[in-house]
């Protein structure tokens, strides 16, 4: 399952499960309803920090791949120049 899907997973069962327990709780209506809204701004937080933390780990992948990127751009000139120099030499040799 990838994380997309967990996430939308977990979403829901924190929905589910704040308003089975809300559902069955014997408190009365006002009380109800507060604890309604209560469970309702923590599942807001909760989603608000996992909003957060993904934002950050794709700001960290995006860093990642690019410095992954430079580095295989620049062994991939440092072939070439080298691949370069070995084929002048060689026709170098070759003329002498």
């Amino acid at each position: 399952m990838d994380k997309k899907s967990t996430l939308a997973l977990t979403v829901v069962a924190l929905a589910a499960g704040a308003a089975l327990g809300i559902l069955f709780a014997p408190d009365a209506g006002k009380a109800t309803r507060g604890n309604i809204a209560r469970k309702g701004r923590e599942l807001k937080d909760k989603l608000n920090d996992m909003i957060s933390e993904g934002t950050d780990l794709l700001g960290q992948l995006k860093s990642e791949a690019g410095t992954a990127a430079s580095e295989a751009r620049n062994a991939g000139k440092t072939a070439a120049d080298q691949l370069s120099r070995a084929a002048r030499e060689a026709a170098s040799s070759a003329k002498s």
